[in-house]
């Protein structure tokens, strides 16, 4: 559910009659029930204030509020990044704020240079960064605005984004319609109505003329949402705030429709190598998002199928770099809970193009790993169609599987169909017996079983692709996909007269390899995305085979995930390979 946070301009009154300093309102705030609060620069450098800040940030410790750094100033000034944006995250950093606004400005052509500047001011501090569309016909009209998200989202920028509901009208737009074009991208909610009386000004909710319950419910679930308008009392606050709760508690326990895909699993933060060899020697890395179920989740999404990810990240500030990634992917994080107490995992991963790199995870006690089935219990699976697993997620804790099995039982009971993806990860199990016996447990739960030919060996015991496909189909799953690696994949299904289809499809030619970690993801993308158009057999390898293709040549686990277009060339422009019957032996068949 959304965090309410009050912006300190509902006090303008006082502050402006230096009544009160900002610091002086935490309490207040916190006896509101408000989770955090929004400071403003003004007030502390207008009003001479300026030792204001340090005792704000005092303050937010002691009520345990969280912080928000609102700054008038540009994020771009003459098509280059501001000189005094590090003075703005020094002064973010004295008032323990978690993210700092600015306005957008001029930006230059932007490019990942641009990024990169922002990026490592972030890193540094850190402080999540957003920009605003303000009142001002620079910063605040639609197209700009769209166009500035849409080269930042290109660009992969950890830069967030706050819609601020009333601003638009400023520039003749309709709110409604701006959260219509540029919802998907905001981070943070600025509420506010407006009238047009006499000019645009700000209103008590519903006394103006904008559509607020609608504009909030296009933007991403269980963002913070600002209230940031004057207000006259703290009685007619109290209205605001509980209008406010009002419709944050209908939409999570109202008729939301849920995706048609939903998984479960733990993002993760991973710094890939900038140059190869042993991870022991490496002193540069670049930062991605990794975790197959978000990288499934990625692929479908770009496939414009919608999706839903289950899971739990840290209250830090690596958890809030995944959801704001997860949202400019399209990913519903409705389902995605921010714990305080336990960190965002994170991983290692080497760089080398001739064999699977060296990855090294610190995920134990991860915020993900404490995620149990009580919070499965209370999701609405309506309209929901398949439920996606991996092998990955239920070997955390003793925790997670159960809450997989909770998890499979309630799909069982909504009907859905249930895809699995071994995935063995064997660290992560207490030893080999173990991780066979429950893996094989949960495969035996599931509709669709989608081991790589060297797993469902090691799985098993079976030493041909036809033996370990009749495995899991006596075992309970009615379809068996098996990934032959760089030769194609095989399907074995039940048919509802008893028999069974068998179907080979060779895999696509790809000249060079660049990382073959997230391949598998990428084929569980074309299965899922398949069974959800109704793809024939053939056609549902091929479009496995083919995202898998397309993401080897990709450093990223999940960057090289292609959109429709991209992936009807390629299917199109790519030659099959040609396998001879040497090739078509199991023993020459390589897993992904």
């Amino acid at each position: 559910m959304s965090t309410l946070f009050l912006n300190t301009l509902i006090f303008k009154k006082q502050l402006d009659a230096h009544e009160k300093c900002q610091s002086e309102l935490f309490q207040t705030v916190k006896e509101l029930g408000a989770s955090g609060i929004e400071v403003r620069r003004e007030y502390f450098f207008e009003n001479g204030l300026l030792e204001d800040m340090a005792r704000c940030g005092e303050q937010a410790k002691k009520f345990g509020l969280h912080v928000f750094y609102s700054v008038p100033e540009k994020l771009f000034v003459n098509g280059k990044v501001s000189d005094r944006l590090e003075t703005y995250f020094r002064e973010g950093a004295v008032l323990n704020a978690e993210n700092i606004k600015l306005n957008i400005g001029e930006p230059p052509k932007l490019n990942s240079e641009t990024v990169r500047i922002i990026e490592d001011l972030m890193q540094t501090y850190p402080i999540q960064l957003t920009i605003e569309n303000d009142q001002t016909e620079e910063n605040g009209r639609l197209n700009f605005v769209s166009a500035t998200l849409e080269g930042l989202c290109a660009l992969d920028s950890p830069i967030g984004y706050t819609f601020d509901l009333g601003n638009w009208l400023w520039q003749g737009a309709d709110p409604v319609d701006a959260a219509k074009k540029v919802g998907r991208f905001t981070t943070i909610f600025h509420l506010k109505d407006v009238s047009k009386k006499n000019g645009p000004q700000t209103e008590l909710l519903g006394e103006g003329a904008i559509d607020w319950v609608s504009a909030l419910s296009i933007c991403p679930t269980g963002i913070p949402v600002v209230i940031e308008y004057p207000i006259e009392s703290l009685a007619a606050l109290r209205k605001e705030i509980t209008k406010v709760r009002d419709v944050l508690t209908k939409q999570k326990e109202g008729a939301r429709v849920m995706s048609e895909v939903i998984t479960i699993g733990e993002p993760m933060i991973m710094f890939v190598a900038d140059t190869k060899g042993e991870l022991k020697d490496v002193q540069h890395f670049t930062r991605y998002i990794a975790g197959a179920e978000v990288n499934v989740s990625v692929g479908v999404s770009r496939l414009n199928h919608s999706v839903s990810l289950i899971s739990q990240v840290g209250d830090d500030p690596f958890g809030a770099y995944i959801r704001l990634f997860l949202n400019k992917e399209g990913i519903d994080t409705g389902l995605v809970s921010v714990n305080n107490c336990y960190p965002t995992g994170f991983q290692l991963k080497s760089k080398t193009e001739v064999e699977d790199p060296e990855v090294v995870y610190f995920r134990k006690g991860s915020a993900a790993s404490k995620l149990d089935k009580i919070a499965i219990d209370n999701i609405d699976f309506s309209g929901a169609k398949i439920l996606h697993l991996t092998g990955i997620f239920p070997a955390l804790s003793a925790e997670t599987f159960n809450a997989t099995l909770r998890l499979i039982e309630k799909a069982r009971e909504n009907n859905l169909l249930i895809t699995f993806d071994p995935n063995l990860r064997p660290t992560l199990w207490k030893n080999e017996e173990t991780m066979k016996a429950r893996i094989n447990q949960l495969a035996g739960l599931c509709d669709v079983v989608l081991p790589g030919f060297r797993e469902g060996k090691r799985l098993t015991g079976r030493t041909t692709k036809e033996k370990v496909a009749d495995f899991y189909l006596n075992n309970g799953a009615k379809t068996v996909i098996i990934k032959l690696g760089n030769t194609g994949a095989y399907c074995k299904r039940l048919k509802p007269d008893g028999s069974v289809a068998e179907t080979v499809v060779s895999a696509f030619h790809v000249d060079h390899v660049v990382d073959t970690v997230g391949a598998g993801d990428g084929f569980a993308v074309g299965i899922v995305t398949g069974l959800l158009e109704s793809l024939p057999d053939a056609e549902l390898l091929e479009r496995g085979n083919a995202i898998g293709a397309i993401q080897v040549q990709h450093i990223s686990d999940n960057e090289g995930l292609p959109n429709r277009e991209h992936l009807a060339a390629f299917i199109k422009q790519t030659a099959l390979k040609t396998v001879n019957a040497k090739d078509q032996s199991d023993n020459a068949l390589k897993a992904i």
